[in-house]
């Protein structure tokens, strides 16, 4: 009786103690067989390890959903970047572009003076460089490992808002600029911080 009824009914409870998600891929075994039998033990088993490959199943398609999740919020994500840098380069791009019209235009007019290029050009030159400055922003702005190293928070707090002015503005929210005041207060009472 021991050994046709209690053994089996025994290891049954130890595997059902013991099944996790790191041992779910074995299947139990009694009597060392894993195939079905004529015999009500074999047919307990059987259900047990279709329970058990039903949840293998189960966590496969939960992981691939959560998967697809991840990856759409990184595409959303993605695309609010995009925006934000969109709209911060609107603005020097339609300079630059009314600039070197005004260049052209003052040239075939016979206008343009060697002052006034050189202070076109470095007007398009100091355009341009925001425009990467606004890059390398956005680029470090989401770096996961930063170095550690002494900032004035008013400037981050500053350059934070800047990156996000266009998200405040398309969703009429205004910054307090009091909150920027104390923060200046601050960095000259404690001068820098670290993070």
């Amino acid at each position: 009786m021991k050994k046709l009824l209690t053994n089996p009914l025994e290891k049954m409870a130890l595997y059902a103690n013991q099944l996790s998600l790191e041992n779910l891929h074995k299947p139990l075994k009694i009597n060392g067989r894993e195939q079905a039998s004529y015999n009500e033990l074999d047919v307990v088993t059987e259900s047990i390890n279709k329970m058990r490959m039903n949840l293998i199943n189960q966590i496969n398609e939960s992981e691939e959903k959560n998967h697809i999740l991840a990856q759409q919020s990184k595409l959303a994500a993605m695309g609010e970047m995009i925006g934000n840098i969109a709209h911060q380069w609107r603005q020097p791009l339609s300079f630059i572009t009314t600039t070197a019209s005004g260049i052209k235009l003052n040239n075939e007019l016979g206008l343009l003076e060697k002052e006034k290029l050189t202070d076109y050009t470095n007007k398009i030159i100091n355009s341009a460089n925001y425009l990467s400055h606004t890059i390398d922003d956005f680029r470090d702005f989401f770096k996961p490992n930063k170095e550690k190293k002494n900032f004035k928070i008013l400037s981050a707090f500053e350059r934070t808002f800047s990156l996000l002015n266009s998200q405040f503005s398309n969703n009429n929210i205004s910054l307090i600029k009091k909150i920027l005041k104390m923060l200046k207060y601050m960095d000259l009472k404690m001068n820098l911080f670290k993070y």
